[in-house]
């Protein structure tokens, strides 16, 4: 995901400037006669710079859809299970994880990430404030309803990571 986000910003920058530099030369045409006839006479004699141009417009046509390809395709995870193998969207499983939640906390929205590595679901959470009494508890029946989830809805039954911040108190 990293190279992809890479490509698509320095193939953002790079149509940003190209449209920077046209609007410039569009700015500058009516007012300015001599960079007219210049860049006509430009066109005219090095005719190198059109098809160089067109081509370099067409390469950078291409990184940008690659670009946009690699940022939107879905990423499905291949998890077996006992005997079984099931390919999951991990977009389901944070749909999941979004609703539990909002049963948990209905007024907060809390960041959670999942990731699965090594046939082992990874779930990271910032969670809001609770007291540090409670913490240990709700640590406990937050690990037990993932684990119920995980098992009604994808028959998960091997160990999964839970990694959980809770939020300092705001005065």
């Amino acid at each position: 995901m990293l190279t992809s986000n890479l490509l698509f910003r320095s193939v953002s920058v790079l149509l940003t400037l190209i449209l920077l530099i046209s609007g410039l030369f569009g700015l500058m045409w009516p007012w300015v006669p001599k960079f007219r006839s210049w860049l006509v006479t430009f066109l005219q004699t090095d005719t190198w710079v059109i098809p160089m141009s067109g081509a370099g417009l067409l390469i950078l046509g291409i990184f940008f859809l690659c670009g946009v390809y690699l940022t939107s395709r879905r990423t499905y995870y291949h998890l077996e299970m006992g005997g079984n193998a099931a390919l999951v969207d991990e977009q389901v499983i944070e749909g999941y994880l979004h609703q539990y939640w909002d049963t948990l906390f209905p007024e907060q929205q809390i960041p959670s990430t999942v990731s699965i590595r090594n046939q082992k679901i990874y779930v990271t959470s910032n969670l809001p404030h609770v007291p540090f009494d409670q913490q240990k508890d709700i640590l406990k029946r937050i690990e037990t309803d993932l684990g119920e989830i995980f098992t009604t809805v994808l028959d998960y039954r091997k160990e999964f990571i839970f990694s959980a911040s809770f939020e300092e108190a705001t005065v």
